[in-house]
C-alpha cells in the first residue's frame, strides 16, 4: 500500500488525502520523500484529518507547502482516500482504500470508471475543508 501511495502521489499535478490520522506515512520514508518533492514541486497537496495531525508528522511538512485541514470530527472517516490532479476535470484519478494497514484493499476510479465516484470525493473533500474552516 505504501509504495502504491508513493507513487500514486508522485504521478498527479495535486494531491488532495482524506485519512483517520496520516500515521501510516511514518512507515515509508519514501511515501514522506514524494509528498514533500510534490509540494517542494509547487504542487498542491492537502490532508484532510478528523483530528488535528500529531507534530512530528505535521510540522516538516507544513513547512515544504503541504495544507492541514482537521474537521474536529470525533469519528474517523470510514472512506480514506487521495484524489489527485483534483483541479484538472477529467484528469482526477481516485484512489479508495478499505481494510486496515497493512491488509488494504485500494481501488481506483477516473473520469472513465468512475465520474461519479469522483465527483463525490470532490464534494467530501470541499464540505471537509468548509467545515474545518468554519
Amino acid at each position: 500500500t505504501l509504495i502504491f501511495m508513493k507513487q500514486f502521489v508522485a504521478s498527479g499535478s495535486t494531491a488532495q488525502i482524506v485519512s483517520s490520522r496520516l500515521s501510516w506515512i511514518q512507515n515509508s520514508q519514501e511515501l514522506m520523500e514524494a509528498v514533500t518533492n510534490k509540494a517542494n514541486e509547487g504542487a498542491l497537496v492537502e490532508v484532510i484529518t478528523p483530528q488535528r495531525v500529531e507534530a512530528e508528522i505535521r510540522d516538516p511538512l507544513e513547512e515544504v507547502g503541504v495544507r492541514f485541514y482537521s474537521t474536529g470530527e470525533n469519528v474517523p472517516p470510514e472512506a480514506r482516500f487521495t484524489l489527485i490532479n483534483g483541479n484538472r476535470s477529467g484528469a482526477e484519478r481516485l484512489a479508495i482504500a478499505r481494510g486496515s494497514h497493512p491488509e488494504h484493499e485500494v481501488t481506483i476510479f477516473d473520469n472513465n470508471s468512475g465520474p461519479q465516484i469522483v465527483g463525490m470525493a470532490k464534494d467530501i473533500i470541499r464540505k471537509s475543508k468548509e467545515l474545518a474552516n468554519a
